[in-house]
């Protein structure tokens, strides 16, 4: 686990209280519902104070994947958990045969088991394969850190 300094927990809880993690969300998400090259822009101004609040692209980028693409258990338990600073979310893409080439990925998920679509937060799959430069991958600034898998 990344060890970061006081001050970056200090930024991490401003910027999340400030309500730029949902910006562009709806206002049922808790949302501004800003236009999103005005939360780009601004959020541009965040990422040049700290390297750390920049990553927060990452935890947008995988809260709003699980809005479009995940069931109301998912939205309710790691995307708006996202959009509220709580949790952080990466993207886990780049592996050490492809780089971040998508089509050359060689990890692959399989249902775990008779029962696998049983579980409350969506199917469960037995992973195998290497990924690497996960961004944002270890630190303790949040409660939790959602790994979406990228596979085939």
């Amino acid at each position: 686990t990344v060890i970061l300094p006081q001050a970056t927990h200090e930024a991490h809880k401003a910027y999340a209280g400030s309500g730029m993690l949902s910006a562009a969300q709806d206002y049922d998400e808790g949302g501004m519902q800003l236009p999103y090259t005005i939360e780009a822009a601004a959020n541009c101004f965040f990422a040049m104070a700290s390297v750390s609040i920049g990553s927060s692209l990452l935890t947008k980028g995988n809260a709003n994947l699980l809005l479009v693409h995940g069931s109301e258990a998912q939205k309710a338990v790691f995307a708006r958990n996202e959009f509220s600073g709580r949790f952080a979310g990466t993207m886990c893409l780049s592996e050490p045969q492809a780089g971040s080439s998508l089509s050359d990925i060689t990890t692959r998920a399989v249902p775990d088991g008779d029962n696998f679509e049983a579980e409350p937060l969506g199917p469960r799959y037995r992973l195998t394969g290497n990924k690497m430069w996960i961004s944002s991958g270890e630190h303790e600034l949040t409660d939790n850190i959602i790994h979406p898998m990228y596979s085939a």
